[in-house]
């Protein structure tokens, strides 16, 4: 290789790592997650008196309302805002069902700063609002399964919440840890993620130039994870079937 085409190689070489470097640095983007019910939806009402057919016609009326439900993740390199994007209208369906998708699936915003350590989830509920400290403390174990999703060669993870097996699909094509609700700490961005009940699937990814700042969140009665749940079962909460207790005691918090 003469002196001419080394310094090219070479010139080359630095503006690839560059951009790279740049790349990495300021990665930011958008993602627009939508849910679809799972297979294993029924064990959501376990309640044995409630009777078969009304159960089914339950579930099948409510698994139609995930459908309408749109969630954004917003993200740099090391921090994420998660929340209810909002609830599309669907003109044959009842208010009540579709109030009611939004609390199993989730209505709370979460804000993950992992260099802080900072896992921040903002509730509301009975007229108030709570801003949750929690943590993430679950680890998750990495196959060599692989499958395309939306483009990007993606692996597959687990881990178990509350005795459930979880499944991630995350891309290294996309090297920030976050994900749907508070499943984060992967090696790349989480495209699908498959629950007991629901399934987020990743619709649309929207990069931005140059890192944004992600918001941050700061109103509600401050408390930790295990004193949140004290509230719970102190008020009762807990003790309503069905939906509302998976809810507040799922999806990895």
């Amino acid at each position: 290789m003469n002196n001419k085409n080394f310094r090219f190689f070479f010139l080359t070489i630095t503006l690839f790592i560059s951009c790279m470097c740049y790349s990495q640095s300021s990665l930011s983007g958008d993602v627009i997650f939508k849910v679809i019910s799972s297979k294993s939806i029924n064990p959501v009402l376990n309640d044995s008196t409630v009777i078969t057919k009304q159960k089914t016609e339950y579930l099948e009326r409510l698994s139609e309302q995930f459908k309408n439900l749109e969630y954004s993740l917003k993200f740099s390199k090391n921090e994420s805002f998660y929340e209810l994007k909002k609830t599309m209208k669907n003109d044959g369906s009842s208010p009540y069902y579709s109030k009611y998708a939004e609390i199993i699936v989730g209505n709370h915003k979460i804000h993950v700063d992992i260099d802080s350590k900072i896992v921040l989830k903002q509730k509301e509920l009975h007229g108030k609002t709570f801003l949750i400290n929690d943590s993430l403390t679950k680890e998750w174990k990495i196959f060599r399964e692989s499958k395309m999703i939306n483009g990007y060669n993606c692996y597959k993870a687990e881990k178990v919440v509350d005795n459930n097996k979880v499944v991630a699909w995350f891309t290294n094509d996309i090297p920030v840890p976050f994900g749907p609700d508070l499943y984060v700490g992967l090696p790349g961005l989480v495209l699908r993620l498959e629950t007991p009940h629901v399934v987020f699937y990743a619709h649309k990814i929207t990069f931005y130039d140059k890192e944004r700042n992600i918001k941050k969140l700061t109103k509600g009665l401050k408390m930790t994870k295990a004193e949140y749940d004290k509230y719970l079962k102190d008020t009762g909460y807990l003790k309503l079937s069905g939906c509302f207790a998976m809810t507040e005691t799922g999806h990895g918090s």
